[in-house]
């Protein structure tokens, strides 16, 4: 019991800490436009940005579909794996969705400056998007689908990682998440996806 009462602890703290730091880093981020927006006719980006923001979408319905269905198509066992990681992602994301409601966070640029209002079940079930910031769909649906792909296929763990990774850093760069919302994706993503399979 020493043992998971000192992990408990450790990862309270880390949660305070990562919700400490959400404040400074969407500020900066909504201060500084670190990533141009694509559809803003004035801003200057080239490639990278666009292929950026094409890698943000690891993990969303459109990409996690054909992934899956590549899996199921070239893997001997496939249908099988396509299935568990189909699985894993869809009750992720529903969870997700649920948590969303539940909190009704707001997104760092509703009130402009990095704040942001926990407004609860009333807020979160009725106000759309702009209330739905806790945890990141976008991140939890890229960790998901990365954590089935590594159970299945371990040798290409770093990359499938390094894709939710971008994917997380990109949400919060573009203003429409805090840390906190991408870390507690990330943990829900791993913890019910791993479950899962």
């Amino acid at each position: 019991t020493g043992a998971s009462a000192i992990g408990k602890s450790e990862l309270a703290l880390t949660l305070i800490s990562i919700l400490w730091l959400d404040y400074p880093i969407a500020h900066w981020a909504l201060a500084t436009h670190p990533i141009p927006d694509l559809a803003d006719p004035h801003a200057r980006h080239g490639d990278i940005a666009r292929e950026l923001m094409m890698l943000e979408q690891w993990g969303q319905w459109t990409s996690s579909v054909l992934v899956i269905a590549a899996v199921a198509l070239i893997d001997k066992a496939g249908r099988r794996r396509a299935f568990s990681i189909a699985l894993g992602c869809i009750i992720t994301v529903l969870i997700t969705y649920l948590l969303k409601d539940l909190f009704g966070r707001t997104r760092p640029y509703v009130l402009g400056d990095g704040h942001w209002i926990w407004g609860g079940p009333a807020k979160g079930f009725h106000n759309g998007a702009a209330w739905g910031s806790f945890p990141s769909a976008h991140t939890t649906g890229a960790f998901a689908l990365s954590v089935g792909l590594s159970w299945f296929y371990p040798r290409g763990r770093a990359l499938f990682m390094s894709l939710a990774l971008i994917t997380a850093s990109q949400r919060i760069l573009h203003s429409v998440h805090f840390l906190s919302d991408t870390v507690v994706g990330l943990m829900l993503a791993v913890l019910v996806t791993r479950g899962s399979l």
